[in-house]
């Protein structure tokens, strides 16, 4: 009877170690953090008044109210938000990555623009919006544009950075076949490059988000930005935990599905393998 149990105990700890090792490590973390995080929430939730703090329950409770408001604000006020910042950032992409493929065309170009990218890429972004209010006002256009400007910058720097990167002789090989400049960038050295660019778009994407919620600060009080400072401003900390969580999916959804096409890229260039 003791021998049966042993064996059993055995197989039954053989499957658990194997159960263990096939585990995702950097998964099991996150899963790990994220819980640690709910709990930390909910106790500090807790322990201080909902016009300080919010709790998760009440945080939902504001979701569940924001949602069947009859004025639709949270609906709306998302729904400007995502169309300025995909408009500018698509934008910030296309701009960039033209700039890009126009500086890989002439290397001494690129050479004498780079310096001036670091530069304008080290001046903050709320440097230019007086300007741009200047000159477009304060609707949509004037948000999409300050997006657009935050974005830029970091798609062209990564994207240069990029094509720098790649073995000269791929480029060369492909001249000496007969193609020319532009087709050996397109065809030969870009697919290598394209996963490192959009990583860069990753980067672009986060400046693009935090450019877009102070644009909506900044100019005409609409979109995530304007509930978020009318409700940090009347201590409505449920909705304003809302607002927060909102800009956060936002971010982790767009990184998220950027670093799926990063992915996608590196494996159809033979970077990576199938299996990760």
């Amino acid at each position: 009877m003791m021998a049966r149990f042993t064996a059993v105990l055995s197989e039954e700890l053989g499957a658990a170690k194997d159960f263990l090792t096939s585990i995702d490590k950097a998964k099991f973390l996150l899963i790990l953090l994220f819980c640690l995080a709910c709990i930390v929430w909910f106790l500090l939730g807790e322990k201080y008044p909902a016009a300080t703090f919010a709790s998760p329950y009440e945080t939902f409770e504001a979701l569940y109210w924001m949602l069947a408001d009859r004025h639709n604000e949270y609906i709306v006020g998302m729904g400007e938000t995502l169309s300025v910042f995909f408009r500018g950032f698509l934008g910030a992409v296309a701009a960039g990555l033209s700039l890009t493929l126009v500086m890989g065309l002439s290397p001494l170009l690129g050479r004498a623009l780079n310096p001036l990218l670091d530069l304008l890429g080290s001046v903050p972004n709320i440097a230019f919006m007086p300007m741009v209010v200047a000159l477009m006002g304060l609707d949509q256009p004037a948000k999409v544009t300050i997006v657009f400007l935050g974005a830029v910058l970091p798609v062209a720097i990564n994207g240069h950075a990029a094509l720098r990167q790649i073995d000269g002789d791929y480029e060369e090989a492909a001249l000496d076949l007969g193609a020319t400049r532009l087709r050996a960038l397109l065809a030969v050295v870009w697919p290598l490059a394209l996963p490192q660019m959009v990583a860069g778009m990753r980067v672009g994407a986060g400046y693009a988000l935090a450019a877009c919620v102070v644009a909506e600060i900044y100019t005409a009080m609409t979109g995530l930005g304007g509930l978020l400072v009318g409700y940090g401003n009347s201590f409505n900390m449920p909705r304003y935990f809302v607002i927060v969580i909102t800009l956060a999916l936002i971010g982790i959804f767009t990184t998220a599905l950027l670093r799926y096409v990063e992915t996608f890229f590196a494996r159809r260039a033979g970077l990576i393998s199938e299996r990760e």
